[in-house]
């Protein structure tokens, strides 16, 4: 079958856009791949091309005969089997040492020699003795041009007279200047400038935003070292702050960058495109890949403060790097699904999870007011075969959800579980919702679209004080600790519940008790969506009282009690849900001063809760009318304080719900 001449064009097109850039970030071995030979040797520099760096870094030094010697200190006593100071010494009698690794030690020339098309050598000169400047720069001149390396070496040192007179004798040649010292980025930055050095190579711990930005104001050039830790390596990455790297592992540092190399022709168009957009104040982001950048999020909520900031393509890192393109307008609520492209590259999962930390604290950090929603990872399916870098993924989508939740916990941040409504009992992307096994059809994204709608239109409280305690967040940890089985029941609610000996009642080992004393509907729907993906049989909730206390109105309450309910028939639509009635109060004994009064507010409060139940098909229980005297207190025996029950009241409770078959 011949393809459409107009289809072939689309595809090559959208090949090309979906091709990585070239890295910019070129790899110096440290003083060759002395991660793995002998560093400054033979051995460690054909190592260094062996496993493709871009260049080779190496120290030298003037012999008392005026020879170059490659090694890294002075004395040689480290690294060869006898000390002499190479300054002292005559190249002859440094000739006669022998490594540790059983070579010679070499000269200068003798690494050029053996230095490949197209790569680069990195000479740093660590001789301080401003009576051999000249003297020093004069023979590196003539060694460079007898080898004819004389275009492939990059000087750096940092002895500023010695580059100085690097710059002015080898004008052609780059010069970069050397240093590890702390928040002097503007005379740094001078002396650059003064003598015309072509950049700054910096410790990794000097290594800045601040510094970056006013060094590439100076046209100056960055590179940085010793970097050996992949996460270092990943925050040079970040925005390009260097054009080179050097480190002892080439192959490492190289590896997770080209790992996370997230810029491609299409991510550059698609962010310089969305920095030209207009910004308003309280937008709502949808942020990630391709299964994000598909989605007509504004016509899908009919909201225009919905603004789509997926990237075909995009991983965590390229996400993090375009992160403060959003930040700045201080957006509302961030919806981010990301990670399935860091998978398909095989980027390991710690420094997936990594970046992910690095997101969150950016968020937090510049724009504290967001909400920040983290959507699970979603399955796919391999029975389409469209993406052989996805096959035998599954178990690392899991491992990473799993991570990614633990991660929420911590943060206090909401985790949105898709991967269980979009699933299949083998754990795979259902059908009915992909046609190629990853991205998603119109159905897919309607379902979609119906979990996100209680997050999108819900009305985010000013601060988390509206149901975080100490007591709470204690209860909710040791909640978290405790392992729930699938198809469980569980009694949901304040300390009402929470006070309730349900297991033991009602001899039945699968009911769990989630009461948390002091909670309300804004603390149910916090912890909500980690009870629901326990994928629970049943749920009976009783909520509301302590919303009364704080002196919500009733539609406010209701209002949660409609996102309760959305959110548990999106998440997990085979949990029955039941919505019991708030008790009344005893006025007579209570305790509670500021629910003194209150039964008329509890009555209309239950009258429109069972409305509701009724408007949603959901059972309302009225456990309320049970335990009320002929006034519509709660009876004074049933209780200890006006509030909280005996234990003949949990006893006349549950024989209810047993009697009309809620269990």
């Amino acid at each position: 079958m011949k393809l459409k001449p107009i289809f072939l064009s689309f595809l090559l097109t959208f090949i090309f856009l979906s091709f990585p850039l070239t890295s910019q970030i070129s790899i110096v071995a440290h003083r060759g791949a002395s991660a793995y030979e002998l560093e400054n040797s033979i051995a460690a520099f054909k190592k260094a091309f062996e496993l493709n760096a871009d260049a080779i870094e190496l120290d030298v030094w003037k012999s008392k005969d005026d020879s170059l010697i490659v090694m890294h200190d002075q004395m040689t006593g480290r690294t060869a089997n006898k000390n002499l100071n190479i300054s002292t010494s005559t190249a002859k009698e440094l000739r006669d040492l022998q490594l540790k690794n059983g070579e010679q030690i070499p000269f200068l020339q003798e690494v050029l020699n053996i230095l490949p098309e197209g790569k680069k050598v990195v000479i740093e000169i660590k001789d301080e003795n401003e009576k051999n400047t000249k003297k020093i720069i004069s023979n590196l001149n003539s060694i460079l041009k007898r080898s004819g390396k004389e275009k492939d070496a990059v000087i750096i040192s940092f002895h500023l007279p010695m580059l100085i007179e690097a710059k002015k004798q080898l004008p052609h040649l780059k010069c970069y200047y050397l240093s590890s010292e702390k928040n002097k980025e503007n005379e740094l930055i001078a002396i650059c400038k003064k003598y015309n050095f072509d950049g700054l190579d910096v410790h990794y711990k000097i290594l800045t935003e601040n510094l970056v930005k006013k060094a590439k104001e100076a046209g100056l050039d960055v590179w940085t070292w010793t970097v050996d830790d992949p996460k270092i390596a990943l925050f040079t990455q970040v925005n390009n702050k260097v054009s080179a790297i050097t480190t002892n592992c080439p192959d490492v540092i190289s590896d997770i960058l080209e790992k996370n190399n997230y810029q491609t022709i299409y991510y550059e168009q698609k962010r310089s495109i969305y920095k030209i957009l207009p910004r308003e104040n309280n937008e709502i982001i949808f942020l990630g890949n391709s299964i994000t950048d598909y989605g007509e999020w504004p016509e899908f909520f009919q909201n225009s403060k919905i603004k789509n900031r997926g990237i075909s393509g995009d991983i965590t890192l390229g996400v993090l790097a375009r992160l403060n393109d959003m930040l700045v307008a201080q957006p509302s609520k961030i919806f981010l699904l990301i990670g399935i492209n860091d998978i398909s590259k095989n980027n390991p999962d710690s420094i997936i999870l990594y970046n992910y930390q690095m997101i969150i604290e950016e968020i937090l950090e510049k724009s504290p007011t967001t909400q920040l929603y983290i959507q699970s990872i979603l399955p796919i399916n391999n029975d389409f075969k469209k993406y052989p870098r996805l096959q035998n993924k599954e178990k690392h989508i899991l491992f990473l959800n799993k991570k990614l939740k633990e991660l929420c916990q911590e943060e206090n941040l909401t985790y949105i579980d898709l991967f269980s409504v979009f699933c299949n009992e083998k754990e795979q992307l259902k059908p009915e919702f992909t046609n190629d096994g990853l991205h998603l059809t119109g159905e897919g994204y309607k379902m979609w679209i119906e979990i996100l709608k209680p997050y999108v239109n819900e009305n985010k409280p000013a601060t988390n004080k509206l149901f975080e305690s100490p007591y709470y967040m204690n209860r909710l940890k040791a909640h978290r600790q405790e392992k729930t089985r699938a198809n469980s029941i569980v009694f949901l609610g304040n300390s009402i519940t929470e006070q309730g000996w349900w297991s033991i009642l009602l001899k039945n080992e699968d009911i769990v008790n989630r009461g948390i004393g002091g909670d309300n509907t804004y603390g149910i729907l916090h912890r909500l969506p980690e009870i629901l993906q326990t994928k629970p049989k049943k749920i009976f909730l009783m909520a509301g009282i302590n919303d009364i206390t704080a002196g919500r109105d009733i539609t406010e309450i209701i209002l949660n009690f409609k996102k309760i309910i959305e959110i548990t028939q999106t998440v997990s639509p085979h949990t029955q849900l039941y919505i019991q009635s708030v008790l009344p109060v005893n006025d007579t004994s209570l305790a509670y001063n500021e629910l003194k009064g209150k039964n008329s507010t509890i009555i209309q409060l239950n009258s429109q809760l069972k409305k509701l139940c009724e408007e949603k098909n959901i059972p309302y229980i009225d456990i309320a009318s049970l335990l009320s005297d002929e006034k519509g207190q709660l009876k004074a025996n049933l209780t200890k304080d006006g509030i909280h029950l005996q234990p003949e009241a949990y006893i006349i409770w549950t024989d209810y719900l047993k009697k009309m078959n809620y269990l």
